[in-house]
């Protein structure tokens, strides 16, 4: 239910401009904190189901930066929003196009905080351990996403990280286990982050990967130079009319020819009298009649003695 407020209201007062931005600003922080909570959630939902629906790298980036903009409504001057959109980003697996926008959305202190969050969980070796594929790519993304924007405005910062502790512990630890695609992730995200910090050619990370595994490499690479500007929520009302929904059309099977049952002939029930012919038990010998009890010969039944006398036992007292 909330999801189809929200986007009634994405769509209808932000889109088409029927409100202003400061008005929609102030029935945010009207909401309790466990309402605007559940308000970014069922945002980020709308906007990954309705206008970034590709889970690949081909997305538009205009529509990133509209939905960019359209996500920053909610972030600008509210730190328990922009807290919860971090929390959500490095604890939930998200595609590659909601965490361009939410990066974008993002002021680039809390941007920094998320790298180092990322990084943190890159190289922990329970996350390694138990963390899904799925949720492990998904933080080796937001990891080379924000090391780009923290690179663009601070790049002593981001070449302090790359020196430290934390990214030497994340790559020993991947590369020692036992899993061929945790290995391939800390090669992915070592050789993008050395092309950026590293400018000598002979100190870069480089993994010789071929086939398949290159060209899967390329794309890592490609993360860190991304850019995303937040633009006018305006180009998402044209974006979902130059892009109608398909009509479906169904098809409904020919209706088979009713055939006409018809009744049963009745069926005539013959019944055969059995006669019984009483001569033929004159061949069979009654039983005996039980011996009467003299007891018994009594009419009146309360009268009947049934309790016999026992036989006198005989006790010898003897003087000790």
């Amino acid at each position: 239910m909330l999801d189809v407020i929200v986007n009634l209201l994405v769509n209808e007062l932000i889109i088409q401009e029927k409100i202003s931005a400061h008005s929609f600003k102030t029935f945010i922080k009207l909401l309790t904190t466990y309402e605007q909570r559940q308000f970014l959630l069922s945002t980020l939902r709308v906007i990954s189901s309705k206008y970034i629906t590709t889970s690949s790298d081909a997305v538009d980036s205009k529509s990133i930066s509209a939905c960019s903009a359209l996500l920053q409504c909610l972030l600008d001057g509210n730190t328990i929003i922009a807290d919860d959109l971090r929390e959500y980003l490095y604890t939930t697996p998200c595609t590659i196009g909601l965490a361009r926008v939410a990066i974008a959305a993002l002021d680039i202190q809390y941007v920094a905080k998320l790298l180092y969050q990322a990084w943190e969980n890159f190289g922990d070796k329970l996350h390694i351990r138990h963390d899904s594929i799925l949720q492990q790519e998904s933080t080796a993304r937001l990891l080379l996403l924000c090391a780009g924007y923290v690179h663009r405005a601070q790049p002593m910062d981001l070449f302090m990280h790359a020196r430290s502790s934390i990214h030497a512990n994340a790559m020993s630890n991947r590369l020692a286990s036992s899993s061929s695609r945790v290995r391939l992730l800390a090669m992915f995200v070592g050789e993008a982050i050395s092309q950026v910090v590293d400018k000598d050619k002979k100190t870069k990370m480089i993994f010789k990967l071929e086939g398949a595994e290159g060209q899967e490499s390329n794309l890592w690479r490609k993360l860190v130079f991304i850019v995303d500007k937040p633009t006018a929520a305006s180009f998402l009302e044209a974006t979902i009319k130059s892009d109608p929904k398909p009509v479906v059309t169904v098809t409904l099977p020919k209706a088979l020819p009713i055939r006409k049952v018809r009744d049963p002939k009745p069926t005539k029930s013959k019944i055969v009298e059995v006669m019984s012919d009483s001569d033929d038990d004159d061949d069979l010998i009654p039983f005996a009649k039980p011996d009467s009890d003299p007891e018994d010969s009594d009419e009146d039944a309360t009268l009947v003695q049934r309790n016999k006398p026992k036989a006198p036992v005989l006790v010898n007292f003897r003087a000790s």
